[in-house]
């Protein structure tokens, strides 16, 4: 799954939707390597720009909450199966 977004009248950025592949046996490939020179650079400016975003707020995140990415997990199972 990805995010779509694009640069609106106004130079902002906006959501315009989420790319479902999960039925795509690879899942998404954006063939980089095929990339001409402008789209790849518009590729590595959003790959930058996520990537400052994570260390801005890993600090933060680490003191605040214990963690920088959340961790998925529940102290306590939904269900009990008995036995287990």
């Amino acid at each position: 799954m990805a995010l779509a977004t694009k640069v609106t009248t106004d130079k902002c950025e906006v959501l315009e939707g989420i790319w479902d592949y999960r039925d795509d046996p690879e899942g998404i490939y954006f063939e980089v390597n095929k990339m001409n020179k402008e789209t790849f650079a518009e590729f590595e400016r959003r790959k930058l720009t996520v990537q400052l975003e994570q260390l801005k707020k890993a600090g933060a995140r680490k003191k605040l909450l214990g963690f920088v990415i959340e961790p998925i997990k529940r102290n306590k199972p939904d269900i009990v199966i008995e036995g287990e």
